[in-house]
């Protein structure tokens, strides 16, 4: 029996958007697992933590085309299969997992018994290959399984028109494993992390790594040297060697860093003073 949290027919998209901030949603679900290339834990985390809309949900015109198309790539689906499709209209959370939220494409109706669903996505002709030999990119199969998680589910319809050139489908079925991972790991993340306030840790990714940038941009200054041919942005021959720096116009220079033995400083007292000022930061910036 699936639970509803709230009918959406008649929200407006900032509504939506806050009422996800109460758990973890179907596009959230890849992220926490750090299977998602552009979004990452700490985008999720921010996400929930503050009121503001973060810059990913923000309306643009891919995501405004993507909304467009939802509707064309469901009648493609029916054409396809012979299936019949409806929408929704709910959110919904999980009876048992409150934090675990799902706002759905489309619900099948008709042929089928026990409740299935569908997922519709467009993409670029540059990420075909990702969808190649019945391939589903992993956050979308994270989002997927999330669904069938949260509606009790038997198995789950994932549909994408690659622009100018295929339509493609592929249904995903009920995997008791996966679901029950996917949920502890959720559930870690909402724990250790939302509820106990704590940011997770960066974790290397392009996408982290994004975050902390567009986080910092206006709050910290960054600048490059001559270092090696990544960090070089002078007219002069990179070095091709690792520079660092302990002072600079007489004052301590300092590198943090989460792996012990990777930072420097010539003064520990310094290191703690940098160390307090962005623990409070984090704390207390949101």
């Amino acid at each position: 029996m699936c639970k509803i949290l709230a009918k959406t027919k008649d929200m407006t998209r900032e509504e939506w958007l806050t009422l996800r901030k109460q758990g973890i949603g179907g596009s959230d679900a890849g992220a926490v697992c750090g299977l998602n290339p552009y979004v990452s834990p700490m985008d999720v985390y921010m996400d929930k933590m503050t009121e503001v809309i973060p810059e990913q949900n923000r309306d643009n015109e891919a995501m405004r085309l993507g909304r467009d198309l939802e509707q064309y790539v469901a009648e493609r689906f029916c054409e396809e299969t012979g299936l019949k499709v409806r929408r929704s209209n709910n959110m919904y959370v999980h009876p048992e997992y409150p934090f675990m939220l799902a706002d759905v494409d489309r619900l099948i109706v008709g042929k089928e018994n026990g409740l299935i669903g569908l997922e519709c996505k467009t993409a670029s002709p540059y990420s075909a290959d990702k969808w190649k030999d019945g391939k589903v990119p992993a956050h979308y199969l994270a989002q997927c399984y999330h669904y069938m998680a949260v509606l009790n589910a038997k198995a789950w319809y994932i549909a994408v028109v690659i622009y100018g050139r295929e339509f493609k489908f592929v249904r995903i079925e009920r995997d008791e494993e996966v679901i029950r991972n996917l949920i502890r790991l959720e559930q870690d993340f909402w724990q250790d992390h939302v509820k106990a306030g704590v940011m997770p840790e960066p974790d290397g990714s392009v996408a982290a790594n994004d975050f902390i940038n567009s986080y910092f941009k206006d709050k910290i200054k960054v600048a490059f040297g001559i270092g090696t041919y990544i960090s070089n942005d002078t007219c002069d021959e990179p070095l091709n060697i690792v520079m660092k720096t302990t002072a600079c116009n007489g004052m301590d220079v300092a590198k943090i860093s989460d792996d012990k033995g990777k930072g420097m400083c010539k003064n520990p007292d310094y290191v703690h003073y940098l160390n307090r000022c962005i623990k409070w930061r984090m704390e207390n910036d949101k």
